[in-house]
């Protein structure tokens, strides 16, 4: 408008205007980042969409491939605006580099899904054999992807290094996509596949981004339900993901319920600071894990001899001194149990 009001004033004078500072220039960049999204997505799209038809020779099938692609780079365009994240010009190309991406795994996918059916496969089947098959690769592709943008992050450059984070979050988030099945999928899948071990095929209940800004609307829902009441002082010391300790009878308990609810839902959980904190302050003559499981003996272990607790110095040290003497009891491990709770084994 000022240029407008400018070139009015001017008339016919032969004079030109143009109007220049900051502000112009950041109204500039995000125009061409704004067109930028809209014609290398859309191109992306358009052209995929195209190729699929050549390879394919087939709407269902070239369908099929670009859902997949599509939604994988527009979820990693909402992943950046949902994280907040500025948009730069270069992490502006991500969303369509991992549309490629989807559409190279979806491609590998519908290829194997149409040779299984042509086999005389059912659909489902064929959709099974075709994960089977093709799914490994697809996960190192990403996988490996994702490893190339971390690389970006030793740069001292923050464009560049934020460029590499989203990079690798979006190479991650956009192979999962490729590959992930809707309710009726996964039960399909599951009701085909042979059970193992008694708990193979495995669904993880409410598996989520856990810690991350992603469980925002989570930790919401959790402070419109849970009320203050349910919350006070602990019995006990706690530890939380911070490494800071609620003492019995001097915590107060809306503090405690803003953490619960709030910090440890959506922020990393630094287990490494917490178990330091607790081997400093405590001194436990023993450190018994009480599960789930057996998977947190290892990463306790790993913390207890980097603190150097108890002169622990390397892995070979801690295991000459656990044979001696345990300093770690898995509550998980039947020969361990009992160390703990003080039950025969007989």
């Amino acid at each position: 408008q000022i240029e407008q009001t400018a070139k009015d004033i001017l008339g016919d004078t032969g004079l030109e205007v143009t109007v220049s500072g900051f502000p112009v220039l950041r109204l500039d960049i995000v125009d061409v980042l704004i067109h930028d999204q809209i014609v290398l997505n859309t191109a992306g799209v358009i052209i995929g969409i195209i190729m699929s038809l050549i390879v394919f020779r087939s709407v269902i099938a070239s369908v099929m491939t670009a859902v997949r692609a599509i939604i994988a780079g527009g979820s990693v365009l909402g992943m950046i605006g949902l994280l907040g994240t500025q948009i730069t010009v270069m992490s502006n190309v991500v969303p369509a580099l991992i549309m490629v991406l989807g559409y190279a795994d979806a491609m590998h996918l519908t290829f194997a899904w149409r040779r299984y059916r042509a086999e005389g496969a059912d659909p489902k089947e064929a959709a099974r054999l075709a994960e089977e098959e093709v799914g490994a690769a697809c996960i190192l592709t990403a996988i490996t992807t994702a490893l190339a943008f971390l690389s970006l992050t030793l740069s001292d450059v923050e464009i560049v290094s934020r460029f590499a984070w989203i990079g690798a979050i979006g190479a991650v988030l956009g192979g999962m996509l490729v590959l992930a099945g809707n309710e009726a999928g996964l039960k399909a899948f599951e009701a085909s596949v042979p059970v193992i071990d008694k708990r193979f095929p495995m669904r993880l209940g409410n598996h989520a981004a856990f810690h991350t800004d992603l469980q925002a609307p989570v930790a919401q829902e959790g402070r419109d339900r849970l009320e203050a009441g349910l919350f006070g002082s602990p019995a006990l010391p706690l530890i939380d993901g911070r490494g800071a300790i609620w003492w019995p009878k001097a915590s107060d308990a809306e503090t405690l319920r803003a953490y619960t609810l709030g910090h440890q839902v959506t922020q990393p959980y630094d287990f490494t600071r917490a178990m330091t904190v607790g081997l400093r302050e405590f001194a436990p003559d023993v450190v018994i894990v009480t599960g789930p499981g057996t998977t947190l003996g290892g990463a306790v272990a790993q913390t207890m001899i980097a603190a150097g607790w108890r002169g622990l110095c390397d892995k070979t040290d801690f295991q000459r001194r656990q044979e001696e003497a345990p300093l770690l009891i898995a509550m998980g491990m039947e020969a361990q149990r009992p160390l703990a709770t003080g039950a025969s084994t007989a």
